[in-house]
């Protein structure tokens, strides 16, 4: 799957907040000071802004990287791939295309998905397994 030219969507299996499906684009690649491959993109519904701490303004933008080494979203051979998912601290970035580590803050872990399917069922067992009721956490 090239996410590049393609509508994915992100949930978290890890972290409450972040488990409701959300159809990602992608807008941009960033490099940063520490890894060559975070991307920046565009989700909706916008995270809610108890999800990150006060430096973060922008709930509708993040950027996400993969967590787990060999795996690369500029190059996926197989959905889901897990990522985390970082607020922007200082929107510079979106402009400059390159990132210094505290420009961003991580917020949670997750998993991109092809499909809303594919999310909404990780997301309802996730909820299952927690024995919340979807729609029911803050």
């Amino acid at each position: 799957m090239n996410i590049q030219e393609n509508k994915f969507y992100l949930t978290s299996q890890e972290n409450f907040g972040f488990e409701e499906p959300r159809e990602c684009q992608f807008i941009k690649m960033l490099i940063g000071d520490k890894r060559k491959d975070y991307l920046l993109i565009k989700v909706d519904p916008s995270l809610k802004s108890s999800a990150f701490s006060k430096k973060v303004k922008n709930y509708q933008q993040v950027i996400i990287a993969s967590r787990h080494v060999g795996e690369s979203l500029f190059n996926i051979k197989k959905l889901p791939i897990s990522v985390y998912i970082c607020g922007i601290i200082n929107e510079k970035i979106m402009i400059e295309g390159k990132l210094e580590t505290e420009d961003i803050e991580n917020a949670a872990w997750g998993e991109i998905y092809e499909t809303y399917e594919d999310a909404k069922k990780a997301s309802d067992d996730f909820l299952k397994w927690n024995k919340i009721e979807p729609g029911k956490t803050n």
